[in-house]
């Protein structure tokens, strides 16, 4: 991938995309959504967090909404 060369050139990126760390992460289809879920956890505690997180789902009938849905 284009972009994982680029980061690379950065010293402290490297040693990151170089080491074990990165190889257990796995890239998301639907970042918008990812993000959605990280922004509302960290305002929120956890559990009001999941509950929240679970309503805004139920209001694309539980199924991940594309980016265009949201807006």
């Amino acid at each position: 991938m284009e972009y994982i060369e680029h980061l690379k050139k950065d010293k402290k990126l490297a040693l990151f995309i170089n080491g074990p760390v990165h190889e257990r992460i796995r890239p998301h289809k639907n970042i918008p959504l990812q993000l959605i879920g990280s922004i509302m956890s960290q305002q929120l505690s956890a559990k009001v967090a999941d509950v929240i997180y679970e309503r805004f789902l139920a209001l694309y009938n539980h199924k991940p909404p594309k980016p265009q849905q949201i807006i």
